[in-house]
């Protein structure tokens, strides 16, 4: 078992991300078909996001990512809850990055129980994240929530990557996506 390694990612920033934030108002037209992804992270984790995002576009998925939302305000206020409520309602799934950092949010354990709620067990699942310098997770969520891993060091191929449940089931991450 191996989790991502930012180290295999290739590079993203900002800008490059900002074909997501016309997904964003893309998804949010009438009629329009639902947000794939809800990627809920640490507000300390950011810089990660597009990397992630970028590797997570690769498969052709939907993305939200709430920096990029236009309607919550930069900092959390009374309406940030409801957004966010309405937001993963739009999606199908919810990958959650999980770092050393993550321990210490107020926001993503309510982000993962609400998908956990709205879209189902298991819609809603980690993404351990590891890097050079931080190079273990919390096992809280490993054993309560569905993670995505590789079987390979590399992290290189999409084929490679699985959804592992802690009931011993699992399933491929790509048929997982589609669904």
């Amino acid at each position: 078992m191996a989790f991502l390694n930012l180290a295999s990612l290739p590079t993203a920033t900002f800008e490059s991300a900002y074909k997501l934030n016309e997904d964003v108002r893309l998804y949010s037209q009438p009629g329009a078909p639902k947000y794939h992804v809800f990627i809920s992270y640490r507000h300390e984790d950011r810089s990660y996001v597009p990397r992630v995002a970028k590797f997570l576009k690769g498969l052709q998925a939907g993305i939200y990512i709430d920096f990029l939302d236009e309607e919550l305000a930069k900092a959390p206020d009374s309406q940030t809850a409801p957004i966010l409520r309405r937001r993963i309602t739009q999606c199908s799934k919810l990958i959650q990055i999980i770092t050393p950092n993550s321990s210490d949010s107020r926001w993503m354990p309510w982000e993962l129980g609400l998908g956990d709620g709205i879209l189902g067990y298991r819609n809603a699942v980690t993404l351990p994240i590891i890097n050079t310098y931080q190079p273990k997770v919390s096992q809280d969520y490993l054993d309560m929530y569905g993670h995505i891993e590789t079987t390979t060091a590399r992290n290189s191929t999409y084929e490679d990557w699985s959804i592992q449940y802690p009931d011993n089931t699992a399933e491929w991450f790509t048929t997982w996506l589609k669904k």
